[in-house]
């Protein structure tokens, strides 16, 4: 199969199984943004190639995913991803702040962001200990809720989070040292203030396949799988599996462009972070441009607001289609039809 392009995006095609176990043609496009000062998006000069291989903070597969690879199948929500550093308004050193995430009439996401601080043996209980007033919060599962506990053999690992920080069992509780706290969390959770209650998992990065709950859509791979099904993925098996976004943050129905977002308490700048997704349709044509057009389906919006300078940000795009009987496709051609002008002002990122 040939892929032509109208775009300056990447795109790739390989081959994997369609719902009814038929081989299909998966199609990737993906455009790079950058945000303009008047909350549109522009389309940059250098593209962000697709991402082949897991990208993680620290060591491979024992720290959280920076970025997921983007060869996936499909995915029946959008993933809304973030890589961003909770900031304190004006800069000032603060014990806790909100952070909030929006996607206009869709989507409210909300948890706050603390300073360090730890448990402490207290009596026959545990106290918390006031956080320490801080300006930035990196937005990690390393600093949420989770992580490991040593038991007699193995350390007991929380699989919501097995990277984070807070997760006790009893034989860490014995031992009377003090606890380190996450620093992402409910406030409600925090309030409580009790250490032997699991906490909720916060977080705006995407979630590592090994983990709960994302592991359980992968269906069951035992020796009936191996010796009938092998190698198409098992009966019980969703696509929900590549959703890689926290559930909170995977959108059903999916985006379509045009959307609003809203951020706040990821810039020292103390009023809402605002930027509108563009909205453009991403096809394909069989044969030639004039083909029969197939709509691609927007399938991430990878966000990366970690930078202090704003002109560094950047907004990626994905989106996906599935193609049935591809040996009998020869070309594939990718153009876009836009719902709005693209003004010289929306690609003026370099």
């Amino acid at each position: 199969m040939k892929l032509t392009s109208s775009l300056l995006f990447p795109h790739m095609t390989f081959k994997h199984w369609a719902h009814d176990d038929t081989e299909a043609a998966v199609l990737i496009v993906k455009g790079t943004f950058g945000i303009n000062a008047n909350g549109t998006l522009g389309i940059t000069k250098d593209q962000t190639p697709i991402v082949e291989m897991d990208e993680f903070w620290g060591e491979d597969n024992i720290s959280s995913l920076k970025l997921e690879q983007d060869i996936a199948p499909s995915k029946p929500k959008t993933d809304f991803t973030l890589n961003a550093i909770a900031r304190a308004p004006e800069g000032v050193e603060l014990p806790e702040w909100s952070v909030s995430v929006e996607i206009k009439d869709r989507v409210f996401y909300d948890f706050y962001v603390r300073g360090p601080s730890e448990w402490r043996k207290h009596g026959k209980g545990w106290k918390l200990t006031d956080p320490k007033p801080v300006s930035e919060v990196p937005i990690r599962y390393e600093t949420a809720y989770g992580g490991s506990a040593p038991t007699n053999e193995e350390p007991e690992f929380y699989a919501f989070n097995p990277v984070g920080t807070g997760f006790v069992n009893k034989t860490l509780l014995e031992l009377g040292e003090p606890i380190a706290a996450p620093q992402i969390g409910d406030i409600s959770e925090f309030m409580a203030g009790d250490i032997q209650t699991d906490m909720t998992v916060y977080g705006l990065g995407p979630i590592a396949k090994a983990w709960l709950p994302r592991r359980l859509e992968a269906g069951t791979f035992d020796d009936a799988w191996k010796n009938t099904r092998h190698p198409r993925m098992p009966k019980d098996y969703s696509f929900g599996f590549w959703n890689a976004a926290p559930k909170r943050l995977q959108i059903d129905p999916v985006l379509t462009g045009g959307e609003r977002i809203i951020l706040k308490g990821l810039r020292h700048d103390p009023a809402p972070y605002e930027f509108s997704l563009p909205s453009v349709e991403i096809g394909a044509h069989k044969g030639d441009a004039h083909g029969p057009k197939a709509r691609l389906q927007l399938t991430d919006v990878q966000v990366d607001v970690s930078s202090s300078a704003p002109l560094e940000h950047r907004v990626h795009l994905i989106w996906r289609g599935l193609f049935a009987n591809p040996d009998d496709i020869e070309v594939l051609h990718i153009a876009a039809s836009l719902t709005e002008e693209i003004t010289d002002e929306k690609i003026s990122h370099t």
